[in-house]
C-alpha cells in the first residue's frame, strides 16, 4: 500500500512551494504553514496544521505518489471517528493538503499536537506483532515530542512518544483505532490518574492496557502493579497480578484487585492489609 497524495484547491502558498520543490527534481516536497488531511474510503480520518511537512515521492514517479510525510511543528491535529460500516475492500489511505476553512461531517474523536510526526500509509513502520495478527494496517501516525491527546469525552494522554493506528479487523472487516505509547505515558480521566512504561489506549471502548511500572492514584488511594486494566466507562482498574497500595489511608498487598473508583469499592482474591483500629473505626461484633 502507498501514500497517495492529491491536491483539493492548495492555497498561493502552498502551490509556489510545491512548484519550487518540484524544479529542483529531488525526491523530497517541503510545504510550509500547511494544512494537511487523511482518508480513507472518502471518509476523512485526521487533519493536522504543520510548520513544515517534507513528503517522500516514489522513485519514478509523479508528484501525487508519495511514500511517506515528516511533519515538524504538528499543531491542530484531529483523530475523526472511523466509520461504522465495513472498510471497503482494498481501500487505499490518501493525503491531501485541504481549505484550512473546509469543515468536516466525520465526528472528532480527539485533538492531538506534538513537535513531529511521521506519517505512513499502511505497515511500512513496525507494527506490534499482535496488532499485526489481528488487523490490517491502513495508516499509522507517529508522534514526538512533548505529545498531547485529548478525547471527545476529556480523557488526557500524555506522552514522549505515541503512535496512532487507524485499523481493519481482519474477522469482522471494521475500522478501529489503537494509541500505542512505549516509552511512557500518563493517562488522567475524572480525577484518576496512571502512569505506566507502556500504554495502549483503545479510543471506541475506552479502555485502557498498562503494562510495567504500573501507578495509579485516584481520590482515596493508589494502586502500583506491572499490568493493569483501565474501563474509563466504568472507572474500574483491574490488576490481575500482584498489586500494592493504599485504600482510604489503608496500606495492602493483594492478588487480582478490583477497584472501583466509581463506587468507592475495592475487592481482591487475595489481601493482607494493615488495618489501624485505634481509632475505633473498625466496627466489631458484640462491642458496645
Amino acid at each position: 500500500m502507498i501514500l497517495l497524495y492529491r491536491w483539493a484547491e492548495p492555497t498561493a502558498a502552498s502551490w509556489n512551494n510545491l512548484r519550487n520543490a518540484s524544479a529542483g527534481g529531488g525526491a523530497t516536497l517541503r510545504l510550509r504553514d500547511t494544512p494537511l488531511a487523511g482518508y480513507v474510503g472518502g471518509a476523512r480520518s485526521w487533519s493536522i496544521h504543520a510548520g513544515v511537512i517534507d513528503i517522500a515521492r516514489l522513485p519514478n514517479t509523479s508528484l501525487t505518489s508519495v511514500q511517506s510525510a515528516t511533519i515538524t511543528d504538528l499543531k491542530d491535529g484531529t483523530l475523526y471517528e472511523p466509520p461504522r460500516r465495513p472498510a471497503p475492500a482494498g481501500g487505499a489511505a490518501t493525503a491531501q493538503v485541504m481549505d484550512p476553512s473546509a469543515a468536516g461531517t466525520e465526528p472528532i474523536a480527539a485533538t492531538f499536537h506534538a513537535t513531529q510526526g511521521v506519517y505512513n500509509a499502511g505497515a511500512i513502520e513496525g507494527v506490534p506483532p499482535d496488532l499485526q495478527m489481528l488487523y490490517t494496517v491502513q495508516w499509522q501516525f507517529k508522534l514526538s515530542g512533548d505529545v498531547e491527546f485529548r478525547t471527545r469525552s476529556k480523557d488526557e494522554l500524555s506522552a514522549p512518544s505515541m503512535t496512532i493506528y487507524n485499523l481493519v479487523s481482519r474477522r469482522t472487516g471494521r475500522p478501529e483505532q489503537r494509541i500505542v505509547c512505549d516509552q511512557g505515558a500518563r493517562m488522567t480521566h475524572l480525577g484518576i490518574q496512571v502512569t505506566a512504561n507502556s500504554m495502549r489506549f483503545n479510543p471506541k471502548d475506552r479502555t485502557v492496557e498498562c503494562l510495567t511500572g504500573v501507578r495509579g492514584v485516584y481520590k482515596d488511594g493508589t494502586v502500583q502493579a506491572e499490568r493493569v486494566y483501565w474501563s474509563l466507562n466504568d472507572e474500574v482498574l483491574r490488576c490481575p497480578d500482584a498489586a500494592t497500595g493504599h485504600f482510604k489511608e489503608t496500606p495492602f498487598i493483594a492478588q487480582g484487585v478490583v477497584v472501583d473508583v466509581k463506587r468507592n469499592v475495592l475487592s481482591a482474591r487475595h489481601i493482607h492489609a494493615e488495618i489501624d483500629v485505634s481509632n475505633g473505626a473498625l466496627n466489631r461484633r458484640g462491642a458496645p
